[in-house]
């Protein structure tokens, strides 16, 4: 081979190979990784929290492209704003969070934030607390209870408005219990003489266990219905049978017989779930964040090169599923311009083209 020849080949080997470079940047540069945030306010339910960003983890981990990123906040307006600036700044693709005034955080920029709260609040994805007390009380509905007494810590008004409001169909009565002067033993003891088909008992996973036992020891025999922590009863001390509680959106979950009840979809993201935490989701949150995150991946993937901004397809009606629009121009109060969001139905997210 003549030393011209080599030559030419050596040029053309490296021809090809700064292409070959060029191609895979091009490719590299045209989908980059998309920085998603998951936002929580751990100060009033550190668990409840922690389950959410585990939620939302576990599904971002299986979606090709898209990188978690946790931020938390005291819930505050000044905190919330300082986070939603950084979110516009480093350029996310969009946000997971359970904290209210969650539209705050993209300050009437492109970012679509997906939310549990309010449809007013942000994008609303699944169903919140509220959501979860009026399934069971779908429940009771559903097995025939005519009377059902609610228990409740004190302090929490804005929950017996809600249970109040939600209780209209059935003959229910409201019990709230403080620590102090035998509050709690005094709800109890009420309860039991009045022997309602039910109890609806809500709290956090140290109030809750204690109210099942203190009705329990009191006497009284019939249904209670609480939380959708109390599906995983074994790891709170709740001995089986003592209590049903909400596994899954408008699912319900009798701790004996959970392989019976639970659908085929749930058994599938618990097992996949467990096998990436070791352990079983114990709060609703954990299939919220889980919701959101797979909802979000779907947008994104509607979403095609030379696309406008993913906020710019929803407020243009270019992707299917989205209800009910929320101007928020339209409110100065809130401090927000140029806003709108939308609720979008869980799992109904197709382009519209």
């Amino acid at each position: 081979m003549t030393a011209g020849r080599a030559g030419r080949l050596r040029a053309a080997a490296c021809l090809l190979a700064a292409t070959v470079l060029i191609l895979l940047a091009a490719k590299t540069c045209a989908k980059p990784v998309q920085r998603v945030a998951v936002v929580v306010a751990p100060g009033g339910d550190p668990l409840r929290a922690a389950a959410f960003a585990n939620g939302a983890e576990f599904m971002l981990s299986q979606a090709n492209g898209l990188e978690m990123r946790l931020f938390e906040t005291d819930g505050s307006l000044p905190s919330l704003r300082k986070v939603g600036a950084r979110l516009v700044q480093e350029q996310y693709c969009g946000v997971l969070t359970n904290v209210g005034q969650a539209a705050l955080l993209a300050d009437g920029r492109e970012i679509p934030v997906l939310t549990t709260g309010t449809p007013a609040q942000a994008i609303r994805t699944t169903a919140g607390r509220d959501d979860e007390v009026a399934a069971l009380l779908s429940y009771a509905g559903e097995t025939g209870m005519e009377s059902l007494a609610i228990l409740l810590p004190d302090g929490t008004a804005a929950w017996g408005e809600l249970l109040g409001w939600l209780c209209t169909h059935l003959e229910s009565n409201l019990y709230a219990y403080t620590d102090q002067d035998g509050g709690i033993t005094a709800a109890l003891d009420s309860i039991v003489a009045q022997q309602a088909d039910g109890v609806l008992v809500w709290g956090d996973t140290t109030e809750v266990p204690r109210m099942i036992s203190g009705l329990r020891h009191a006497g009284y025999t019939g249904a209670i219905l609480g939380p959708s922590f109390l599906a995983g009863y074994e790891s709170l001390g709740i001995n089986a049978g003592q209590a049903t509680g909400l596994r899954f959106a408008a699912q319900y979950t009798d701790p004996r017989h959970n392989a019976e009840v639970l659908t085929r979809r749930q058994q599938q993201f618990i097992r996949e779930y467990t096998a990436y935490f070791g352990e079983e989701p114990l709060f609703a949150e954990s299939y919220y964040g889980a919701d959101q995150a797979l909802i979000l991946e779907q947008m994104l993937r509607v979403q095609r090169e030379g696309d406008p901004p993913l906020g710019t397809l929803l407020r243009c009606g270019r992707i299917e599923g989205i209800v009910q629009p929320y101007d928020y121009s339209r409110n100065p109060s809130t401090g927000i311009t140029g806003m709108v969001v939308y609720q979008i139905q869980s799992g109904h997210i197709e382009e519209a083209r």
